[in-house]
This record gives C-alpha cells, structure tokens and sequence, in this order.
C-alpha cells in the first residue's frame, strides 16, 4: 500500500508542476497532465476512503464478532459501530452524509452490514471483495440523500430494497453462517479457532 501512495501522490505531483511553472502544453500535453492526475486523484479517494473501513469492520472486527455472535447478531453490532463512526459526517458541513435522518442512516447501514457480511461469508472472508462493494455502494449512491425539500421517498425506496435482499440472501444462508462454524471457515481466523 505504501507503493501505491508515493506513486499516487508522484504522479499528480510530476504532472501538476510543470503547469504550475507555467510550462506551456498542446493537446497532447493537457490529456498528459489531466488524465493521470485524475485517474490518481480518483484511485486513492476510492481505495482509501473505503480500505481502512473495510480492513477494520470487515477485516478485523466481522472475524472476531463471529467467533462469539451468529452472522446476524455480529452484523447488526458492526452496523451500529459503522453509524456510530459515520455520525460525525452527519453534523460536517459539506460532507455526502450531512444532514442525514439518523433513525435512517442507522436502519440503511444495519441493512448494509447485513448484506457485506453476507458477501464476506460468502467469499471465505475476501476483504478485497468488501473493498470494492463498499466502494460501489459509494459510487453508485446505494444510499442515496433526502430530496432538495426533505423528501424522504427514494431514500426510503432505496431502504426497503435493501431490506429485501437482505430478507432473500439470509433465508438462503446455509445454517453455518449462523452457528458460529463460519468464522472457523476463515483464513485469517484459523489459529484463533484452534486455541
């Protein structure tokens, strides 16, 4: 990760300066200093924002929560722990969560919780897959924000969606996933299981 860092941060930095020190460019040169700046700039907000989440929530503490809860019972703990964390963005001038209803964001992140750990379980535990789904809930506005008027109809549509996929992927959860035996089908889990 450290790599992918300086290179990120090298690249925009190599091709902003010279256009800062006024260095004169054709056609060529702007698709030069546009294109890599942006596909770096857009790297490392996707990858950052959603890989220290998802190395902590799904990472590290969905393997632990499953060692003593059901996948239901771990997911709605994690999901509250994820509203507690996103709290602060409500309150943030300017952020994607501000202003949010919190009786909704709290029921949108439960939900979504549910459906990630499902996913992880699913793939034995692939924090990359949780990285990229994160990261597409982002980008696709999985959550999507109350109308300009405080209109809560496509957040609410967009929540009852989500609450029946998860109602279908958890009555086809073999009964594994619920018992505890999941977290034992877990790579990074696997000498805690045998202690």
């Amino acid at each position: 990760m450290p790599v992918f860092l300086v290179v990120t941060f090298a690249l925009t930095w190599a091709v902003w300066v010279p256009r800062a020190l006024g260095v004169q460019v054709g056609l060529i040169g702007r698709l030069w200093t546009w294109a890599p700046a942006w596909a770096a700039l857009g790297c490392a907000a996707v990858m950052y924002g959603r890989l220290g989440e998802e190395l902590a929530w799904r990472g590290y503490l969905l393997p632990r929560l499953l060692i003593r809860h059901r996948a239901v019972s771990a997911s709605l703990i994690l999901g509250v722990i994820w509203w507690l964390w996103h709290l602060p963005l409500v309150w943030t001038a300017g952020a994607a969560m501000e202003g949010r209803q919190l009786w909704l964001l709290l029921a949108d992140l439960m939900a979504m919780s549910l459906i990630f750990t499902y996913v992880f379980l699913g793939t034995t535990g692939s924090v990359l897959i949780a990285i990229l789904l994160h990261a597409a809930t982002n980008l696709f506005a999985v959550s999507p924000p109350s109308g300009p008027d405080g209109d809560l109809t496509v957040p609410l549509v967009a929540l009852v969606m989500k609450i029946v996929l998860v109602t279908a992927l958890f009555l086809r959860l073999p009964r594994s996933f619920g018992d505890g035996r999941s977290a034992a089908s877990l790579p990074m889990l696997a000498d805690r299981q045998r202690d």
